[in-house]
């Protein structure tokens, strides 16, 4: 299934300046409202571009051409522009996992593109088995989850069936179960606290997000973001990229 599609402009190309006219940054309509609203901007130009009235604290993409460019509102593989969405190169379950200060002034951008419905479900695949592929690089389980061996699985049943529903239980079922559950954990009788502490080892196999054992053991963001942008350059052969933008950049080490 592809992403949610959306009909409107996503790229507003609205132009940001700061208190001393400099160009800062581009954003869409809902950023421009927002500022406006905020009583943070004021209409500029007597069109569609504001001018902050406070002094921002960096200075945004200014001097980068990439970023102060017209974004064109059509899908970068086959040129459409309609049924458009966002389409993260870097999929977004790694950069969330991303240390903070690695794409300061939403430099992520640079690796997010419009893709039509048609582009992403043709790409989700691909997507998807080289996420698996990394994911075994890594160490990390196909699912990422940790494994409970098949003591453990038969422990977290048993006491859960006698919490949940040992009172109702027919008394001869209920003690087979007791009697099983004694046997797995070593006791010779059971209480509240031990099925409580047999119940609670479900924690362990609680899912961790595969991609964030992935990013844990990354030395080389710009790089793996590379893998990425190549793998849908290479699968999808977009035709249509915005001006500038090239597999090869490094935005999650650029000072």
């Amino acid at each position: 299934m592809g992403k949610p599609s959306s009909t409107a402009s996503l790229y507003g190309n609205c132009s940001v300046y700061d208190p001393d006219g400099n160009l800062m940054f581009r954003c869409d309509d809902r950023l421009r409202s927002w500022y406006l609203s905020m009583d943070l901007a004021e209409a500029a130009d007597q069109g569609r571009n504001i001018r902050l009235t406070f002094t921002p604290r960096g200075p945004g993409h200014a001097q980068d051409p990439y970023f102060l460019q017209d974004f064109k509102n059509r899908c970068v593989v086959c040129g459409v522009e309609k049924d458009l969405s966002h389409h993260h190169v870097v999929p977004k379950c790694y950069r969330r996992h991303f240390p903070r200060d690695s794409y300061r002034y939403g430099r992520w951008m640079y690796d997010v593109l419009l893709l039509c419905v048609d582009c992403h479900d043709r790409y989700e695949d691909s997507a998807k088995q080289l996420k698996e592929a990394i994911a075994i690089e890594a160490g990390a389980p196909p699912e990422g989850s940790f494994n409970l061996d098949q003591t453990e699985v038969r422990v977290i049943k048993l006491a859960a069936a006698l919490r949940r529903h040992g009172d109702l239980m027919p008394e001869v079922r209920r003690l087979e179960l007791e009697a099983e559950l004694r046997v797995l954990l070593g006791k010779e009788s059971l209480g509240e606290d031990d099925l409580l502490q047999a119940w609670q080892l479900r924690l362990k196999g609680r899912t961790t997000p595969a991609a964030l054992l992935v990013v844990r053991k990354l030395e080389d963001l710009d790089g793996f973001a590379r893998r990425w942008r190549v793998h849908f350059t290479e699968r999808m052969k977009p035709r249509h990229l915005p001006q500038g933008w090239t597999p090869d950049r490094p935005i999650y080490s650029e000072s």
